[in-house]
């Protein structure tokens, strides 16, 4: 099951990133749905993120591998690094939204889905080393 996840939401960080490259620019902005989109993928892969941490947490063996191993602090990390710079990021980017700052949104958003990425494949990696699927 984990597989299948991970498969999916790699799928939907590369569609993230590809749909991220070609911001369209109108007279130095972004337009109001490019920025939308941006908003709501960022969304998107936030939950995507906190399902995987949710479904590690949840799981006792999982926590009892990585601990194992050697790797909870490097776990706790990643998760902090979501927490803070992740969050932060996203809420900006959803506070520039509504204020209808689109280049400042879409900016953000880009920012908080490089931190999700790298949560993501970290959390990864750590599951790897601590044979979990």
């Amino acid at each position: 099951m984990l597989r299948k996840t991970k498969v999916a939401t790699m799928a939907l960080l590369a569609s993230v990133m590809l749909l991220a490259s070609p911001l369209m620019l109108v007279q130095g902005q972004t337009s109001t749905s490019s920025a939308q989109k941006m908003v709501w993928i960022a969304e998107r892969a936030n939950q995507q993120v906190q399902n995987l941490i949710d479904l590690i947490n949840a799981n006792e063996d999982a926590a009892t591998k990585i601990a194992d191993t050697g790797l909870t602090s490097d776990f706790n990390a990643a998760i902090d690094l979501y927490q803070t710079d992740g969050w932060e990021n996203l809420e900006a980017a959803q506070e520039a939204l509504a204020e209808d700052d689109y280049e400042t949104a879409s900016d953000c958003a880009v920012e908080a889905l490089r931190v999700f990425r790298e949560v993501y494949s970290s959390i990864h990696v750590i599951m790897d080393a601590a044979n979990l699927e």
